[in-house]
């Protein structure tokens, strides 16, 4: 996806100053999902090492309650198939109070991601 996109200026995707929403599906074993992700991200700026830094803002709702996933990450690792992570919050029902994050592995080159969401509760994580 990232290699065949453009940015809304013309140029390359990603370049400083591009964004993108989605809204996804996550799904367990089964056949029905499991939440809705609605998220966006935002390309921020070029470390010195050349890789580029993204900022996301996820909204993940599950039946039992939502969770609100924000941080930066590496979308130059992200585009390489690297695993990455953004740290979560849950903000309501079986959620609300704990800490965590979301964690991506590529499941196959330029397609799928395995997402796998951990949760504690606040005060656990040190």
């Amino acid at each position: 996806m990232l290699a065949a996109a453009t940015s809304t200026l013309g140029g390359p995707y990603p370049s400083i100053g591009d964004s993108m929403t989605r809204v996804a599906r996550l799904y367990g074993t089964g056949p029905t999902a499991a939440a809705t992700v609605y998220g966006k991200s935002h390309v921020r700026l070029r470390q010195p090492d050349g890789h580029l830094l993204a900022y996301a803002d996820d909204r993940i709702e599950f039946r039992e309650g939502t969770v609100q996933a924000q941080g930066f990450y590496d979308l130059t690792d992200r585009s390489a198939g690297k695993t990455w992570f953004i740290p979560t919050i849950g903000t309501t029902g079986s959620f609300r109070g704990k800490l965590g994050r979301i964690t991506y592995r590529p499941a196959r080159p330029g397609g799928d991601e395995a997402v796998v969401i951990t949760m504690c509760p606040g005060g656990m994580l040190r």
